[in-house]
């Protein structure tokens, strides 16, 4: 492999990153929605059975796509502990 196609390979690397990036954005914008609508109806921020079933979701997608359940297990709790965040600031709790 050449300078020329590992800088191509970065290049496509640093894309699908500015990708995640501005997903995890729109998510976060999206669960700012969700904490406002949650206060509306008394809802608690952490509904156990909701965040079990999105772990899950991760684990068995990501196992699907040939990805480490331990690694996605890692994100998920990573993306819940900042949305659990950003929705107690939003409740300024």
């Amino acid at each position: 492999m050449d300078d020329q196609e590992l800088q191509t390979l970065r290049g496509k690397i640093d894309e699908i990153d500015d990708q995640l990036i501005a997903c995890l954005a729109e998510r976060m914008q999206l669960v700012l929605e969700v904490a406002a609508r949650k206060l509306e109806i008394d809802c608690p921020i952490v509904q156990q059975n909701r965040a079990i079933e999105v772990e899950n979701h991760y684990i068995h997608m990501g196992k699907a796509l040939g990805l480490d359940s331990q690694f996605m297990t890692d994100i998920f709790h990573k993306i819940h502990n900042e949305s659990c965040r950003m929705q107690a600031r939003l409740w300024q709790i």
